[in-house]
């Protein structure tokens, strides 16, 4: 099951239901189906905490894919993380897998990805919680003003929603 924790893009920043993707992960779980979450656009604090899905109790994935804020619009970069628990994923054995085709890796990705890394040990997160609620808060505080019809997200990522023919 893929799945972006908070809808980025096609929804306009969409926040689950709080007990929408533990459900969802309780049900694949049961059934033995793999649960991926897409943090490309929402992982590295965008929307409040380190990935989207730490808003949640009981939705850890198996498997996390980021990449977007990696690069810090530099470069293309991208990581896919698989947890512990996902043994099945592993081998012990196994080599790790190689850097695969001619632009897989390179310094300049390697520095912004370090340089990206390097910035968010540094920030206080605190002040950054903060700051992103206070957005929040202003956003919102637009709904229903002219033609926003709609604002929605978290931390740092939101989408408004304007009434028809307003763009």
């Amino acid at each position: 099951m893929l799945i972006e924790p908070v809808n980025g893009t096609t929804g306009g920043a969409f926040v689950p239901r709080e007990s929408y993707l533990r459900l969802v992960s309780e049900i694949c779980r049961s059934r033995g189906v793999l649960v991926i979450h897409d943090e490309v656009l929402t992982g590295l604090w965008r929307t409040g905490t380190p990935l989207a899905s730490h808003h949640w109790d009981g939705c850890a994935p198996d498997i996390v894919i980021l990449s977007k804020g990696l690069g810090a619009g530099c470069t293309g970069v991208g990581v896919v993380r698989v947890a512990r628990t996902a043994r099945w994923l592993r081998h012990e054995a196994a080599d790790p897998l190689p850097a695969l085709g001619t632009m897989a890796a390179h310094p300049l990705m390697a520095a912004a990805w370090l340089g990206v890394l390097d910035e968010l040990e540094s920030i206080d997160f605190d002040v950054f919680t903060a700051r992103g609620h206070r957005l929040g808060q202003a956003l919102k505080s637009l709904n229903g003003v002219g033609p926003v019809r709609d604002v929605r997200g978290l931390g740092f990522l939101y989408g408004v929603e304007l009434a028809p023919g307003m763009l």
